[in-house]
Parts: structure tokens; sequence; C-alpha cells
């Protein structure tokens, strides 16, 4: 009994000490594998994760803040700059405007701006009959002639009523406006000094013209006020916009739009246009059915030292229900203007960035 006994508490002994050992009562033995990191490695990982990304978090909050401060400071600054330099060129001749037009143009040419690398593209695509050397001067002179365009915005926001005037030099073709029983349909492609048209049909008829409001909201104001000066209205595209530009043609107003700009996908058709499919907006066309206006092509081509406005009324085709019919005679009329003088096209306008097929395609696949 004795010898039970002392085996006994030998063993409590032994099981004690082993409790002891482990920490934990009967809890087995935390014995670390080797592929483990330790404790304290692990803590230090946890640890420098959440520091790592407040770095980054606080690294793109002072970006942000960044961007908005030089955004406003942008907003502030963009229609002081915009109309002392229109002020500015007001005060030129036509021909020391153009002069410096070609010195900016030039410029950009060799800089290889994107406004040049998107006029030669766009030039490629549209002229392949033409040679390299060719198509390499037209852009040239496509750039000189965009660059002119901005060079006389002085002219058609500052100019005097008769210095306007004398500078345009005919208009033909009024009468196909003046002459309509309803509603009047102008469509203005991005041509010559297409805003000069509002000194056109502003000193005229009058004109009730869509438009796209400006990215630099500051600017709004200032550009409503210039193209509105001589008495032509403007319509923003917003819902509103849209609203009172329906009804003005609805009243047999004459509303005008540019016709080349680029839609998104869900207001659009595929047209060709130079042989090449581009979006087509379809407004026009929604126009044409419900209030059935006179549609009339109107543009204003440079002549070296003054303008010439032309109005020609379209007929045939851009009348079908079918809107890509319709979008396509559209595109047809446009291109027969641009070949009159192919320079005085606004080449650099991306017309071609973008298809509705190739958009639909690629919203298919999630791209």
């Amino acid at each position: 009994m004795r010898s039970i006994s002392r085996r006994s508490r030998l063993a409590r002994r032994v099981s004690n000490r082993l409790e002891s050992t482990s920490g934990c009562g009967s809890a087995p033995l935390n014995v670390r594998s080797p592929m483990q990191p330790a404790k304290s490695s692990t803590k230090a990982m946890t640890g420098l994760a959440p520091a790592a990304e407040d770095a980054q978090e606080r690294a793109a909050s002072r970006r942000n803040a960044a961007r908005r401060r030089r955004n406003r400071r942008l907003e502030a600054a963009a229609p002081i700059l915009l109309r002392v330099v229109a002020r500015g060129l007001a005060l030129l001749p036509l021909p020391v405007a153009h002069a410096l037009a070609v010195v900016v143009a030039n410029t950009q040419w060799l800089l290889g701006t994107r406004a040049a690398r998107t006029t030669q593209e766009n030039i490629e695509r549209c002229f392949p009959s033409l040679s390299q050397r060719d198509r390499r001067r037209l852009a040239r002179q496509s750039l000189a002639e965009t660059a002119k365009t901005f060079a006389e915005t002085g002219l058609v926001w500052h100019g005097s009523p008769s210095r306007t005037a004398r500078l345009v030099q005919s208009v033909q073709g009024m009468e196909h406006v003046e002459s309509a029983p309803g509603a009047v349909l102008v469509l203005m492609p991005h041509f010559g000094n297409w805003e000069l048209l509002g000194h056109v049909f502003g000193c005229g008829p009058g004109l009730t013209c869509l438009y796209a409001p400006p990215k630099i909201r500051s600017l709004e104001s200032l550009v409503c006020r210039a193209r509105t000066r001589w008495g032509v209205r403007v319509a923003p595209t917003t819902p509103r916009g849209l609203k009172h530009f329906y009804s003005v043609a609805r009243d047999n107003g004459i509303v005008g739009l540019l016709p080349d700009q680029t839609p998104p996908p869900s207001a659009a058709v595929d047209a060709p246009f130079f042989g090449q499919d581009v979006l087509t907006m379809v407004l026009a066309h929604r126009l044409i059915m419900r209030v059935q206006p006179r549609v009339v092509m109107a543009w204003v081509e440079r002549t070296g030292r003054g303008f010439a406005a032309h109005i020609e009324p379209l007929h045939g085709d851009v009348y079908s229900a079918d809107a890509a019919t319709s979008a396509a005679a559209m595109n047809v009329a446009i291109e027969q203007v641009v070949r009159r003088s192919p320079a005085q096209y606004q080449w650099e306008y991306k017309r071609f960035r973008r298809r509705r097929n190739r958009s639909a395609r690629s919203s298919a696949h999630g791209e």
C-alpha cells in the first residue's frame, strides 16, 4: 500500500510539473512549426500594413486637394484670360490676326501636338488617294485655318457691327429660309468660321441655336453673352434646353445645330462620312419627323480678306423616315461642303474616335 501511495504522489508531481510548464492547464504544449512566423514578426507585419494604407490615403487626399485647388484657380482665371485675349485680338487687323494664327499652327505642327496628330490621322482616313506629301500639306493648312477661327474670336465677340458687316462680304441663299412656310432647321458644320452665322442670322430672321455648355463652367456666361450679342438665342443640351428647342421649332421658328458633333451611342446611328462609318446624331432626324421643317445647310467660308456666307436647301433622303438613311444624307451634304475647301474643315475634331457597333460590342464584353 505504501508503494502504491508513493507512486501516486510521484505521478501527481509529474503531472503538476507538466501543467506548470504548458501554462494553460491541460492544454498541449505550444510547439511552433518551422514554417509558422513568430508572434513578434506577425505583430510587426500587421502593424505596418495599416500604416502603409494610411500613408497612401493621405497622399491620395493631398493629390485630390491639389487638383481641386488647380481647378478652382482655372475656373477663376479662365474667363478673365479669355476676355483679355479676345479683346486684344479684336484690336488687330484681320490679316495680322491670321498671321499670328499661322505661327501658332506651325508651332503645333513642329511640336506634334494632339491636334496635329488627330488632324493628320483624319485626313489620312478621308483622303487616301492623295499623296503623303499632299496629305501633310493639307493637315498643316487645316491647323492654320482652325487657329484662324480662334484668332477671329475677337471679331466675332467684340467687333463693331459695321466692321463685321464689312468683312462678311456676301450672304447667298437666305431666301430659302425667309420663304419657308413653317419651321426651318439650319445645319451648321464645323467649317470656316461657323460662329459668324450668329451675325448672319441675328441681323436677319433670327435663330435659336443648340449648344453644349463648356467644360469649364465659369466660361458659360461669357460664351453665351458673346454668341447672343447679335440677337441669336441659345439653348443648352439639357432636358430643359431641348424642350425649349423643340418648342421654338413647333412655333414655326428657325433653329440650328451642329450636325457633325459626336453624340453618345444611345443618340446616334452609324452613317458613312468620307467612306468611314461614324457616329452621327439622330436629333436632326427626330426634329424632322416631329415638326417637318425645311432643312438647310449653312456655312461661312474664308475668302482671303473677308468671309462669304452660304445657305443651301437639302432635299431627298434627309427627310427619310429611316434614321440611318436620313443621317447618311446629312453626312453627304456635309461632305459636299467640306470638299469645297477641305482645309477649312476642323479636322482636329475627333469625329472618328468611336462607332456605335464597336461601342455596343465593347459594352457586351464588359470593356
